[in-house]
């Protein structure tokens, strides 16, 4: 049967929304809602459908829920390096390298000589990347040196947990 004009935008504006909605993009509760010609159609999908039938005058269409891609396996790995002697500093570094990009990372990187903290590094932060380092550095002193680290990672939507901490790691100690 012919559609007019009119009934055909409606029924393109209505599977569009429909379709964002049922995807996420729009309404998260599942409820799409399109405004066209003066007129709000609002679809509700209980939980297990994925399909909805969508009419406007003669005109019909079915939308199709599209399946949500799984979630990816997600690593993030805090590592601290061994310290290192340069001219007349000592410098401690470590990073957080995580398989994909997350929604946020956090760090601080300590400096410890002879097993007591001597410098308390900055929290560092950043959003949506998959990596992040942290430095250190004191004057430097005859000792041993190591670098202690700790992180926090807030993974993507959908995941579980969606916040994570990074075990405190520690580098080798170095004679310096």
């Amino acid at each position: 049967m012919p559609v007019s004009r009119p009934q055909a935008r409606t029924l393109l504006s209505l599977a569009a929304t429909a379709a964002l909605g049922l995807s996420g993009v729009i309404a998260t509760t599942g409820t799409a809602t399109a405004a066209a010609a003066g007129t709000t159609t609002t679809i509700t999908l209980p939980a297990g459908v994925s399909t909805a039938q969508l009419a406007s005058g003669t005109a019909r269409a079915t939308v199709t829920r599209t399946p949500r891609a799984a979630q990816v396996n997600l690593t993030c790995t805090l590592t601290s390096n061994t310290p290192i002697h340069t001219s007349s500093i000592v410098y401690a570094s470590a990073s957080i390298s995580c398989t994909a990009p997350v929604a946020q990372l956090t760090m601080t990187a300590n400096l410890y000589r002879n097993g007591a903290l001597v410098v308390a590094g900055d929290l560092m932060e950043t959003w949506s990347a998959s990596g992040l380092s942290a430095n250190a550095y004191t004057p430097y002193a005859p000792g041993t040196y190591q670098t202690g680290a700790q992180g926090t990672v807030s993974y993507p939507a959908g995941y579980n947990p969606p916040t994570g901490t990074l075990p405190t790691t520690y580098s080798p100690k170095a004679t310096l």
